[in-house]
């Protein structure tokens, strides 16, 4: 454990790096963005909900990571020979690196995560670039189980910013990937809002949620 601990600076900017969509993947995906914008321009019905599912385990003090790790809402342990007719069940490099990411906070908590990813963090979510925007949401939720607490006292600024990105509409230009991942990693710390809108911390976040 301590080897790896040691790694850390290396490896959470390479595995975050690694949870970018492929070329390959996103030739595949803007194709068929293509296609669905067309369908919702015929149907007039809009972003079709995507609905995501979590399991957690408690051990100790930290939460085993969640089963859905890149906010597909397929849960990838129960991936079968049958699945991997459908690519997005498949095991692929981004799947990998967003297990490992949130492996690697359920096992070694805040302290030694966070100010090695918060930088790279920072700068992604700030990129002009969706694909790689996209990947920073994904890891922003992945880390919410083992760094929950460390996590909320950032929340007052990166929650909102996920809700003005889920409010967005919908274009050829917008990625629907950036706000399916938005929803999934929203309802990562959802805990959080939950506990701002009852305090009456954050009174203004339900009217933001609900709009």
């Amino acid at each position: 454990l301590e080897t790896v601990e040691q790694l850390l600076p290396q490896l959470i900017p390479t595995l975050l790096n690694n949870m970018v969509y492929s070329q390959e993947q996103r030739i595949d995906l803007e194709a068929q963005n293509e296609l669905d914008m067309q369908e919702q321009g015929a149907n007039r019905d809009g972003m079709k909900p995507v609905f995501h599912k979590t399991k957690t385990k408690h051990d100790g003090s930290h939460h085993a990571p969640s089963h859905d790790i890149d906010g597909d809402g397929e849960d990838d342990d129960d991936d079968d020979g049958d699945d991997f007719d459908d690519e997005d069940n498949e095991w692929n490099l981004r799947k990998y690196a967003g297990a490992s990411l949130d492996s690697l906070a359920n096992l070694y908590g805040a302290e030694p995560i966070l100010p090695n990813l918060l930088p790279s963090l920072e700068h992604g979510l700030t990129s002009t670039d969706p694909w790689v925007q996209e990947a920073s949401i994904l890891a922003l939720g992945a880390v919410a189980e083992g760094c929950r607490e460390e996590m909320y006292a950032h929340m007052a600024k990166l929650y909102p910013y996920l809700m003005n990105l889920l409010a967005t509409p919908e274009t050829p230009e917008y990625l629907p990937q950036v706000k399916i991942i938005c929803a999934w990693t929203a309802s990562r710390y959802a805990g959080w809002a939950v506990d701002e809108v009852q305090t009456g911390a954050q009174g203004h976040l339900l009217a933001t949620i609900t709009e």
